[in-house]
C-alpha cells in the first residue's frame, strides 16, 4: 500500500505500490474491519485498545477479562440490520472435555473444536447436534529441508508424501465428515481451481522404492509435536508416524510444551500445521504461509527459485489465464517436485450445539452471529 485517500463521507481510494488483482478480496478478510479512528489514537496501548475496541460490528465489548470471558452486546445501529442475539459470553475452557460436559449439563449453548471421539456422544440424545466439517483452509505438515540432512533429499519427501494414505485417516479419526482436497486448493477460488488435478497420491510402494533410490540409511527423522493444539493432533501424529514407519522410516515423535520448542532450529524435522484461508483465493493461504516473504521460508526451512518467480505472477498479473497457470505449476512444485510439506485433508471445524439454535459456522470455520445467521 502506498497511500489511502478518504475521497468523500463513505468513499476511500487506496493505492498499490504494484498491481494486486486480489485487493478487493484482501479487504473483505478480518484483517480490513473498519475501527473508530479517534477511539484508537485515545487509547493508551494496544492493549487497553484491544480490550474494549469501538469497530463497526454487529456486537459491541462490554467487558473482557483475559483467559476467562469476553461480554458482548447488540448494536442495534449496526449498518447490516438489527443482531439476532441480545448479548453473547464467550468463555475460556481449555479442555475438551470440559466443555462437551458444560454442553450436555445446559451450562453453554454452543462448544468451540469438538473432537470426533465426542461426535457420537454428543448426538446420542435429540437435545444436541454437531456441526461444521469442511472449512477452506487445510491441515498440512511441513518438512525442513534445510537443516535436517536426511530431508534435504527432495526423494524422501516424496517418499514421506506417497507413503501417507489420507482417505483412511478420514475415515478411521473423522468418520468420513471431512475430505481430502485436490492438493492446496478449493473450488472457491473459481477460475483458479483445478477440478482435474489428483488428491495427493498414496503409493507404498513408490515411497520404498525412492527411499532406496535416495539410499536412505535408516537415520532417524524428528516429529516434534504440542499433541493438543489441533483437533486430534496426537493421534494423526501417531497414525501417519506408523505410516511412515511402515515404507522403511525412522520417525522420532517428540513431545514438546510450547511452539518455541517446536520452531527450535536444533533437530528440525517435521512439524504440523495449518494453512489458513480468510479470503478466495491462493494468495491468502498458499503464498502467505509457502511464499518467499512467509515465515516458513524466511524461518529457513525450505527455497524454491522457480516457485518464487511464479510466486511473483501469481501476486501481480492481471491476466487470470497466466495466474492460473502460475499457480497450477507452483503445486506441481508443492506435490511433486521439491515438496517443502504436504496437504493432509481440509482443516475440519466441529461445534457442538442445543439442537433448537439453527445455526452453522462460516465456509471459513468462524463463528459468525450477524443477522441471518442464527435463530435462537
Amino acid at each position: 500500500m502506498s497511500a489511502v485517500r478518504a475521497t468523500g463521507r463513505h468513499t476511500v481510494e487506496f493505492s498499490t505500490k504494484t498491481p494486486d488483482p486480489v485487493f478487493a478480496k484482501r479487504l473483505t478478510s478480518y484483517g480490513a474491519g473498519i475501527v473508530s479512528k479517534s477511539a484508537y489514537l485515545k487509547g493508551a496501548t494496544f492493549d487497553r485498545w484491544a480490550r474494549a475496541p469501538i469497530a463497526a460490528g454487529p456486537y459491541r465489548v462490554v467487558e473482557a477479562v483475559e483467559n476467562r470471558y469476553i461480554r458482548l452486546e447488540a448494536h442495534d445501529g449496526y449498518w447490516g440490520g438489527r443482531p439476532p442475539l441480545k448479548t453473547i459470553e464467550f468463555r475460556m475452557v481449555r479442555e475438551p472435555a470440559a466443555r462437551a460436559a458444560g454442553l450436555r449439563a445446559g451450562d453453554f449453548d454452543i462448544i468451540t473444536t469438538v473432537a470426533p471421539d465426542q461426535f457420537n456422544i454428543l448426538t446420542a440424545g435429540n437435545h444436541l447436534d454437531v456441526v461444521g466439517g469442511d472449512t477452506m483452509s487445510v491441515r498440512t505438515l511441513v518438512y525442513d529441508s534445510t537443516t535436517n540432512e536426511v530431508l534435504r533429499d527432495p526423494r524422501i519427501r516424496r517418499a514421506m508424501n506417497l507413503a501417507i494414505d489420507r482417505q483412511a485417516v478420514v475415515k478411521s479419526i473423522w468418520r468420513k465428515r471431512i475430505s481430502v482436497p485436490p492438493s492446496h486448493q478449493h473450488p472457491a477460488y473459481r477460475v483458479l481451481y483445478n477440478p482435474d488435478r489428483l488428491i495427493p497420491r498414496y503409493n507404498p510402494e513408490e515411497a520404498k522404492r525412492l527411499l532406496v533410490e535416495a539410499g536412505y540409511n535408516g537415520a532417524a527423522i524428528p516429529f516434534k509435536t504440542v499433541g493438543n493444539y489441533y483437533t486430534a493432533e496426537l493421534i494423526e501424529t501417531q497414525a501417519i508416524a506408523a505410516m511412515w514407519r511402515a515404507v522403511g522410516l525412522n520417525v522420532d515423535i517428540q513431545m514438546k510444551e510450547n511452539w518455541s520448542q517446536l520452531e527450535d532450529r536444533l533437530g528440525r524435522g517435521v512439524n504440523n500445521s495449518s494453512d489458513g484461508t480468510y479470503y478466495p483465493d491462493p494468495t491468502a493461504s498458499f503464498v502467505s504461509r509457502w511464499g518467499s516473504q512467509s515465515t516458513f521460508q524466511r524461518g529457513g526451512y525450505w527455497r524454491n527459485d522457480r516457485f518464487n518467480v511464479l510466486e511473483t505472477v501469481l501476486l501481480t498479473a492481471q491476466d487470470t489465464v497466466e495466474r492460473r497457470d502460475a499457480y497450477q505449476e507452483m503445486l506441481d512444485i508443492f506435490d511433486e517436485i521439491d515438496p517443502p510439506g504436504t496437504v493432509l485433508h481440509s482443516l475440519g471445524e466441529f461445534f457442538g450445539k442445543r439442537a433448537n439454535i439453527k445455526w452453522t459456522p462460516t465456509p471459513i470455520g468462524l463463528m459468525g452471529f450477524r443477522p441471518g445467521a442464527i435463530n435462537a
